[in-house]
């Protein structure tokens, strides 16, 4: 009956929880009906984590297409800039766009221009007092587009175990979601361009 299945939904809630029931009196149950229920909440949890999973990423996309970031950190070069856009439960909302950070944003655009001319990132690294990780410059070089002024999101392949799924980083580029001209660029599309390639080039070497 009814009940059996609210019984049922606050125990799998419980252990959800890592709370442990223990009765009083042990109520009478049927085994099996305990059991299909359990596999029912197991389906219903998975159901609801799938939703959720689609209502974020539906939201993030909507984000980016009204030209405000999907969320993290600003690369380098940029630093965030906070809007609020309206209120839930008295709590402000804000939304965020990138701005140029007045202390790495002309110093990363020299970079930038100077990996297009073909200079080594180690020369590169010497003549304009660098202190970043090598690996970051690559990063930096990879969201070339995002320099050009734009907002790219969905570039990222899912990561399952610390695993990139088809064993690729990045997705192929027709599943971006691109919104143009949301913020200040410090290269032109065609530099940006340029850069990928290099990048491109340099992956398959």
């Amino acid at each position: 009956d009814l009940r059996k299945y609210y019984a049922q939904l606050y125990k799998n809630l419980l252990k959800k929880n890592d709370i442990e029931l223990v009765f009083l009196k042990l109520p009478k149950t049927d085994p099996l009906m305990d059991a299909v229920l359990e596999s029912l909440m197991e389906i219903f949890d998975e159901f609801h984590s799938q939703k959720s999973k689609m209502d974020g990423l539906r939201g993030m996309r909507e984000n980016v297409q009204q030209g405000w970031r999907a969320g993290g950190r600003a690369p380098i070069g940029y630093r965030l800039e906070k809007t609020v856009v309206g209120a839930r439960d008295g709590e402000p909302i804000s939304k965020s766009k990138l701005i140029p950070d007045p202390k790495t944003f002309h110093l990363i655009r020299e970079y930038m221009k100077g990996v297009i001319r073909g200079v080594a990132r180690a020369q590169l690294i010497r003549e304009l007092g660098i202190n970043i990780p090598k690996t970051s410059l690559i990063y930096i070089e990879e969201g070339a587009l995002t320099y050009a002024g734009h907002t790219v999101w969905n570039r990222h392949n899912e990561s399952i175990d610390g695993k990139y799924k088809g064993g690729k980083r990045y997705r192929d580029r027709k599943e971006w979601v691109i919104q143009r001209n949301t913020h200040e660029a410090m290269i032109t599309d065609e530099e940006a361009e340029t850069i990928l390639s290099k990048r491109e080039a340099e992956r398959a070497s």
